[in-house]
């Protein structure tokens, strides 16, 4: 996989998806570092715009989500447990849990933005990474990581670090995307591979992390949880909590994670030629603007043909882009990136999730270039 990137980013521009010979498990083989991943998450994180990014608890996906998490725990835990949310963005898992009747929560995460924002909203926050835990915290009755142990070069000491806020009889929640269910979903090609998803979990393979930290798996199982333009997007979660025999346990052989994710990429590749089509669109040498500096934009500039096109204007609501250079232009607001632009441009949307209702926000913009959505290719 390859990938353009700002010139500011600690992450690789590269890596190979490998899986391992002896339990199955499906990662990326990435030169990045601990410090690199950290840096990006603490300088970078996409996570503290609630109106742009996910787990914000403000759209009606999220609370979907959220409410189904709560309803699982809460029959599980009392009110007055102890709850640690590793990675906890903007807070909206904690906010639903406080709304639902727990009192004792906290949150960690590498953004400042993020933990201020938290505390505005009246939860505990600290910032910090998983290499750096406060000294003080703790002890908890649950620690979450949701939708976290897929972005971490080293999940395996990730949970045993996290393991010793916990009691004997303590447990930790784990939820990941489903990678054994990738294949047959609406979304652009290679869509669950970026520069920030580097490990590709299913139920053996997450309860086989568990193991390798010494818990011992309760429960764990297969859903689907709602994301923008009304798809669904596969998940796994386990629970798994600390015994007084907290040794590693040997992994149970996968069998079928690396076929999915062979069959997942035969499907991208497939599906990836349409792209000509959009090539067919735009005539030699027409100027591009590109709305959208994600992960879809990100991939879809290491398309050879749009080599042929030069790049008059990036944009992003993001306010961590904006400033940022991409594809060899500055990153604007759309109501600033998209003035005076050569009349023939082509605003290409390139949104993973939900195009149409972008485009129906340039639309609003009034201006007179054609536009063409990448996720409709």
């Amino acid at each position: 996989m390859s990938f353009t990137l700002t010139p500011t980013s600690p992450l690789p521009r590269a890596y190979t998806v490998v899986a391992c010979q002896r339990c199955g498990f499906v990662y990326a083989d990435t030169t990045g570092t601990v410090e690199d991943y950290g840096r990006h998450y603490t300088d970078f994180s996409l996570y503290e715009d609630p109106h742009t990014a996910t787990g914000s608890g403000t759209s009606d996906e999220d609370r979907e989500r959220f409410s189904d998490v709560v309803g699982l725990l809460a029959r599980r835990f009392p009110s007055h447990a102890r709850i640690l949310d590793v990675g906890c963005g903007s807070g909206g898992l904690l906010v639903a849990l406080r709304n639902h009747g727990f009192s004792r929560l906290t949150g960690i995460d590498p953004s400042e933005r993020c933990v201020s924002h938290m505390r505005g909203l009246g939860l505990a926050a600290a910032r910090a990474t998983l290499d750096d835990i406060p000294g003080d915290l703790g002890p908890f009755d649950l620690v979450m990581l949701s939708h976290v142990l897929e972005h971490l070069l080293e999940p395996v000491s990730a949970l045993t670090s996290l393991k010793k806020l916990l009691p004997q009889g303590g447990s930790i929640y784990l939820e990941t995307p489903d990678a054994s269910r990738y294949t047959g979903r609406p979304f652009v090609p290679y869509y669950f591979f970026d520069t920030e998803h580097i490990n590709h979990f299913d139920q053996v393979s997450l309860a086989n992390l568990a193991r390798a930290a010494g818990l011992e798996v309760a429960c764990a199982a297969a859903k689907d949880i709602p994301v923008k333009g009304g798809h669904r997007y596969p998940a796994v979660f386990c629970i798994a909590s600390k015994t007084a025999d907290d040794q590693a346990a040997t992994p149970l052989p996968d069998t079928t994670l690396r076929q999915a994710l062979s069959s997942y990429l035969a499907e991208c590749a497939a599906r990836s030629l349409r792209f000509a089509l959009l090539d067919r669109e735009i005539a030699a040498g027409t100027p591009l603007a590109l709305w959208g500096a994600g992960s879809f934009a990100q991939r879809f500039m290491e398309l050879p043909w749009v080599k042929n096109h030069q790049v008059v204007a990036v944009v992003d609501r993001d306010h961590k882009k904006v400033g940022q250079e991409f594809a060899g232009r500055t990153i604007a607001p759309p109501d600033q990136g998209l003035k005076d632009l050569p009349v023939d441009t082509v605003v290409l949307v390139l949104v993973a999730l939900d195009g149409e209702s972008v485009a129906q926000e340039y639309l609003r913009l009034g201006l007179p270039y054609r536009y063409l959505i990448g996720s409709n290719y």
